[in-house]
């Protein structure tokens, strides 16, 4: 046991800060002595430990305390807000960083000497977060746009005949060739300074110098390929390549900017109600090719691509920026959540927030109930994509995490998406729950097929009529879009019904009104989520 002098001076802290934590039920003590004196055991010692990492985190004590009492995915949840605050400082602090080197290079421009020698710029430029590129990008952009401007403002920095050429015949290449020469590897002094000093022109301190066009800004991120992509800081232009992604985009307030779009969007009828402007989009992408010429036309700001798709190369080759995008379960999601949310900027990073929260807390409420249901009382479940050829979703998969989520078990012994399989192995399996993905009907008359077949109904979900149509709204809620957190919780009513009661529909209504600002009416709930009764099989309506 250890006195509060004791443990105090093994943790670094005051004995006040340890009465406060006592104050506020952060950490009280163990045990007291006869004479009223704290005592703290190893357990305590180790929670105070947990304390201080959290307090080195910069996490508020209130914050403190509900990650200790909280579940796994609330402490995810703190920690992942806690990841963006962090990012919004460093961005605030990056800016300040910037504004005063623009200070810095406007008394330099003014006075038309230096006043910080030429050897120190190179450390406030890299601190201030200027990279290489985002000096070629300025210059290139300007040197397009007026090539004779260019010259003056180059001219009217006091740069030498020499340099200037240099400066501009970088400008004038590719920026991954010349940064293979000896030139690209060269942090010439002269570039930096020209272009802090057209930065600060542009943000209205300049000096005696000719007038300029405006250049575009631009921000770095990074794809979930490790990537970096190069994009204006302001995206108005989306084109996007995954019809998967465009609720996830919609959701973030970015639909109405979406000007080139998928073939698979005329046939995503809520998507369209959601986002009626998605009708006036393009439509470039197709598993068949990309019309690159067509894509030019409509000037996107940026492309989102899932993982697979095949034409990248041919879009980034026309100069045209590509974020390449991959889910494959829920972490992953909410990945590309932020992802996109950091790309859209505004209020697109708030949302996501408060998506990725809501998500987090539903997960939290089914799993804390599904884990406590025995192995032997969970579902055996097959989730079929296609009937004809038959397809499945096994291991690996967004699939596979909302089926072991909900309180169920993938009975399908392969990895990966949309994998063939032969209707011997599903009888095999013998699934005890069979969900087929909306796509794979033609029409209800398939369904009452596999109830007459004589192969099919040797299967247990067939024979106790538990095989369900999945939901699907503005995407297909079982395949990685923003309505995946329905998803969980339709899946787990549908497999644990005497554990999930509650009506579905009005938690429909709120997340459409919430996130995706449209009002369902009572049939248009159904319409999403199937029939009054989402099982089919043997319904006689």
């Amino acid at each position: 046991m250890y006195t509060i002098g004791q443990i105090a001076k093994k943790f670094h802290l005051s004995r006040t800060a340890l009465l406060y934590y006592d104050s506020i039920e952060l950490l009280k003590s163990s045990e007291r002595t006869s004479s009223g004196y704290r005592l703290y055991s190893e357990s305590d010692c180790q929670l105070l430990e947990r304390i201080c990492s959290y307090r080195e985190a910069g996490m508020s004590l209130n914050s403190i305390k509900e990650l200790l009492s909280g579940s796994q995915s609330i402490t995810v949840s703190l920690l992942e807000k806690r990841i963006y605050e962090l990012n919004k400082s460093i961005e605030t602090l990056r800016e300040q960083q910037k504004g005063i080197v623009r200070l810095l290079l406007g008394f330099q421009v003014q006075e038309r000497k230096a006043l910080v020698a030429n050897d120190a710029w190179d450390g406030i430029f890299s601190a201030a977060g200027f990279s290489l590129y985002d000096q070629w990008q300025w210059h290139r952009e300007f040197e397009l746009m007026s090539p004779e401007q260019h010259q003056l403002f180059l001219e009217s920095t006091g740069a030498p005949p020499g340099e200037i050429s240099k400066i501009r015949n970088w400008a004038q290449n590719d920026f991954e060739i010349i940064n293979n020469s000896y030139w690209g590897r060269l942090k010439n002094n002269y570039i930096f300074i020209m272009t802090l000093t057209l930065l600060l022109l542009l943000s209205g301190c300049s000096a005696d110098v000719p007038t300029i066009p405006a250049v575009k800004q631009a921000m770095l991120v990074t794809d979930m390929f490790g990537v970096p992509v190069n994009l204006n800081n302001k995206i108005s232009r989306i084109a996007d390549a995954w019809a998967a992604h465009q609720d996830i985009v919609c959701l973030l307030g970015g639909g109405d900017k979406i000007v080139a779009t998928t073939m698979a969007t005329t046939q995503k009828p809520w998507l369209q109600k959601i986002n009626p402007d998605i009708n006036k989009a393009a439509i470039l992408f197709s598993s068949a090719s990309t019309n690159v010429e067509e894509l030019i036309k409509c000037e996107p700001d940026v492309v989102f691509v899932s993982n697979s798709y095949k034409d990248v190369e041919a879009i980034r080759k026309a100069d045209i920026p590509v974020v390449q995008l991959s889910v494959t379960d829920f972490n992953s999601l909410k990945d590309c959540v932020r992802l996109t949310a950091a790309v859209l900027g505004g209020s697109a990073i708030a949302q996501a927030d408060k998506y990725i929260r809501y998500l987090n807390d539903k997960q939290a409420q089914i799993t804390g109930i599904t884990a406590q249901i025995p192995l032997q009382q969970k579902p055996r479940v097959l989730h079929i994509a296609k009937l004809n050829p038959l397809l499945i979703d096994g291991a690996g998969t967004i699939i596979d995490d909302w089926i072991n989520m909900a309180g169920g078990v993938n009975v399908a012994a392969v990895t990966g998406n949309l994998q063939a399989i032969t209707l011997e192995q599903v009888i095999n399996w013998n699934p005890g729950v069979i969900v087929i993905a909306r796509e794979a009907l033609v029409g209800r008359q398939i369904i009452m097929e596999l109830e007459q077949d004589d192969v099919w109904r040797q299967i247990a979900a067939v024979k106790t009529k538990r095989v369900y149509v999945n939901p699907r709204g503005v995407f297909s809620w079982d395949r990685y879009g923003a309505e995946e957190a329905l998803q969980i919780q339709w899946a787990a009513k549908v497999f644990h019904p005497e554990n999930f009661k509650d009506d579905l529909g009005p938690e429909v209504k709120w997340f459409f009104k919430e996130f995706y600002q449209y009002e369902l009416a009572d049939h248009e709930v159904r319409q999403i989520i199937g029939d009054e009764s989402t099982q089919l099989i043997g319904d006689s309506s």
